[in-house]
């Protein structure tokens, strides 16, 4: 049978056909057998899509020619040579092993009957693209460059972020194509992991990071600031499903405790006006490293706030032995210093997950100590709770013994509530198993505001050591507000936590 090409009477015949049919004519369109209207193989194909194996532009009905859904690739190309073409890509790509190219039988058999995928690979190569898992992989190299040997969480967020890439989509809003925009997210990342950010505003940070970028090197963390948050708040999300997965526990509860962008870019020291730290005991601060430079008492009633530049000038005062204890929540904080004061014990507040400032700060008080004091931890008796203890076991490399956070007082003042999975943390050594292993044994969860404080040292004790209530349900402060707290036998009122500082 002869080739009928798209001027033929053959193909002026299939054409008359579709009209009629358009025109709701009774008379079935009659299918030539020269290749015109035939459908591809696996059923009719939407109206203007292209043909398994065809290049784009040989889809593409010629000007003036509409597609239409019965006709096959061979009905569409407009010429002989460019039906020509077609077939001699089709041969090239088959004879390169990316395809498997099947011709039809009897009469058709000069025509293509279907183009079967033979190598993924080797058809992306034909074709001069790169396919995503290969430039998934190339990235993912890249980036295992950048990243510190310690930080196991910055490992699972890359690979995150590749198995998205490997799929053809963006990450954390970052495009697969987009390597330098990749790189510099994971250089400021590496950075915030190696601790470089401390007390450093966004700007000085990241000049550091990017000391040879040739322009506007001051404003690039600032351009990937929404980004670097989605990818922190990823961990912590990513933790909070795999509670053993320690090195990120700064970060699992800030989907919990609501915590604001310039809240967690601070627990990696990065802030705007670097926070004070809050504490109370027998240390001294000193302004400067001369004589004549003023001192600061950690005894001022009720506390002090140390910036960070003074840290180096904290020490004890006396000989010890001395105790730390770290305080979660600000109302708690502001409780115990005037409810519960000890000449022996420092009193730090954490705020919430200490910040690379609080951890430079305790870790100088362990180090200045004449003798290894002990550390004592109080906060809420929950998943977030158990992970600030072991945070801080970690970073400090020092035993945290939990303060008020027994079964005994979370039976006297807990709550029912969701506890969440603490099976991974039970199994956990230290402060952290202890705290996880509280929960599973009462299936209860406490707020560390619901119980009076108390001197530290009384901790097994801690039930008997109450003032015989529970405070009602009412009265406990909520994490977005615990610095209303006035002297006084528990009494609140409307003075903020800066101007009783100052009191």
């Amino acid at each position: 049978m002869s080739r009928s090409w798209p001027g033929s009477a053959s193909a002026r015949r299939t054409r008359g056909c579709w009209a009629s049919r358009r025109s709701r004519s009774t008379q079935p369109a009659r299918r030539e057998a020269s290749g015109d209207g035939v459908p591809p193989t696996g059923g009719p194909r939407r109206p203007g899509a292209r043909p398994a194996g065809a290049p784009a532009a040989a889809g593409r009905p010629a000007p003036g020619r509409r597609g239409r859904g019965g006709e096959a690739g061979h009905a569409r190309l407009p010429t002989g040579q460019d039906e020509a073409r077609f077939l001699k890509a089709l041969a090239a790509a088959e004879a390169a092993g990316a395809v498997e190219v099947r011709m039809g039988k009897h009469e058709r058999a000069h025509l293509v009957d279907k183009v079967l995928l033979a190598d993924l690979e080797a058809l992306a190569a034909f074709l001069g693209v790169r396919r995503a898992t290969a430039q998934a992989r190339d990235l993912g190299e890249r980036i295992r460059w950048l990243l510190p040997a310690d930080a196991r969480w910055l490992d699972g967020l890359a690979e995150r972020a590749c198995g998205r890439w490997a799929r053809g989509d963006s990450a954390f809003g970052l495009a697969p194509s987009d390597e330098a925009g990749i790189d510099q997210r994971f250089r400021i990342l590496a950075a915030l992991a190696r601790g470089e950010a401390e007390g450093a505003d966004p700007r000085t940070f990241s000049v550091r990071v990017f000391p040879t970028h040739p322009n506007d090197a001051s404003k690039i963390v600032e351009r990937h600031r929404a980004g670097l948050v989605r990818m922190l708040r990823s961990v912590a999300q990513a933790d909070a499903d795999d509670a053993e997965a320690a090195p990120s526990s700064a970060l699992a509860p800030t989907t919990d405790e609501g915590l604001s962008d310039d809240e967690l870019l601070a627990r990696f020291g990065l802030t705007r006006f670097p926070a004070p730290i809050f504490l109370s005991g027998p240390v001294t601060v000193r302004f400067g490293n001369t004589p004549e430079d003023g001192l600061l008492p950690g005894t001022a009633p009720p506390f002090v706030a140390v910036q960070r530049e003074w840290l180096d000038g904290l020490s004890w005062n006396g000989e010890g032995p001395f105790s730390i204890l770290t305080v979660e929540n600000l109302t708690s904080f502001h409780r115990q210093v005037r409810e519960a004061r000890q000449a022996d014990v420092c009193v730090v507040y954490t705020g919430g997950f200490p910040s690379l400032t609080v951890i430079r700060a305790l870790r100088h008080l362990l180090r200045a100590a004449p003798t290894p004091p002990r550390l004592f931890h109080w906060g809420d008796v929950d998943v977030g709770g158990a992970r600030i203890a072991g945070h801080l076991e970690d970073s400090l490399g020092a035993a945290v013994v939990p303060h008020l956070m027994d079964a005994s007082t979370v039976r006297r003042f807990g709550r029912a509530g969701r506890t969440g999975d603490v099976t991974a943390l039970s199994r956990r050594p230290g402060a952290v198993g202890i705290i996880a292993r509280t929960i599973v044994e009462t299936g209860l969860l406490l707020e560390q505001e619901a119980v009076d404080p108390v001197p530290v040292g009384n901790a097994s004790g801690s039930a008997s050591c109450q003032s015989g209530r529970q405070r009602p349900a009412s009265s406990t402060k909520g994490k977005g507000d615990r610095s209303r707290y006035s002297p006084g036998a528990g009494s609140r009122s409307g003075t903020s936590g800066a101007k009783v500082q100052d009191a």
